[in-house]
């Protein structure tokens, strides 16, 4: 194994021990976040009644409302020029995001993707949230939890 590949091992069992000293509420937010925006990206072509089921099959205690909220939070922190209003129903809150990602290539759609996934993992915890470990724990969750599982239409 080269070195590089060494140390991006040694970094990933570090962040592993840090995701499992989180507790149950925060590794649950953390993993809905990074999955449903996963699902998102993964089905950038799919209308949004085939995403919802997809995050409905993947995430089944989450409701539409909720992650209707959560993507308006979103997308009106990272893409406030096409900001939405608080009533937006969930095919306007997805069809926003997504053109908004989809317009982004390179490290600005990968520095937009983890803050949208930060925003959402912070939305979705119980109470306050350190995001500092819940940042380090987005790559390793995505990686090793989410990828893997992603369903694509």
């Amino acid at each position: 194994m080269s070195f590089l590949a060494n140390l991006i091992s040694g970094v990933f069992n570090e962040i592993k021990k840090v995701w499992k000293e989180l507790s149950p509420e925060i590794q649950a937010a953390t993993l809905q976040a990074s999955g449903i925006i996963a699902i998102v990206n993964a089905n950038v072509n799919a209308v949004p009644t085939v995403i919802w089921d997809l995050i409905q099959t993947q995430y089944p205690n989450i409701t539409q409302a909720a992650v209707t909220a959560a993507l308006v939070k979103a997308n009106n922190t990272v893409n406030a020029a096409n900001a939405l209003e608080e009533s937006a129903t969930f095919e306007q809150a997805l069809q926003t995001i997504q053109s908004y990602l989809n317009g982004l290539s390179g490290n600005s759609w990968i520095t937009v993707t983890k803050t949208v996934v930060a925003l959402l993992a912070d939305i979705f915890a119980p109470g306050e949230t350190v995001i500092q470990k819940i940042e380090l724990c987005l790559e390793w969750v995505y990686q090793e939890l989410v990828k893997p599982n992603v369903p694509i239409a």
